[in-house]
């Protein structure tokens, strides 16, 4: 991270409430073919998650106004959690990633992709 410059990741955990809020109202204005994400974790105890409430409430959203969704994750986020839950709920959720241990996945009700 470059001094001095705004990150996206700044900004979601700094942001005053009435911001968050008010961005997630702009977003739920919006209609997406697609959703694609990239997560922190997927796990059959722990559901989808990431580092961030408020990136989660941004995930959640985004998911909710989607026709699909796809996560990108590698398999350091496979059977992995974060601090935040997004869904708990696998179905019309597809995975794209290299791991080779999403057997539980696929069987929770995740499509998976192996790349």
């Amino acid at each position: 991270r470059v001094e001095g410059k705004l990150s996206n990741e700044s900004f979601v955990s700094k942001a005053p409430a009435a911001v968050v809020n008010a961005e997630r109202a702009k977003l739920e204005k919006y209609k997406a073919n697609w959703a694609i994400l990239s997560i922190d974790g997927i796990s059959t105890s722990c559901g989808i998650t990431t580092r961030h409430a408020e990136e989660a409430m941004v995930d959640r959203t985004m998911i909710a106004n989607a026709s699909r969704t796809l996560i990108a994750a590698d398999h350091t986020k496979i059977e992995r959690a974060g601090f935040a839950r997004v869904r708990d709920d696998f179905t019309g959720i597809t995975v794209v990633t290299d791991s080779s241990n999403t057997d539980d996945l696929a069987a929770a009700g995740m499509a998976v992709i192996n790349v």
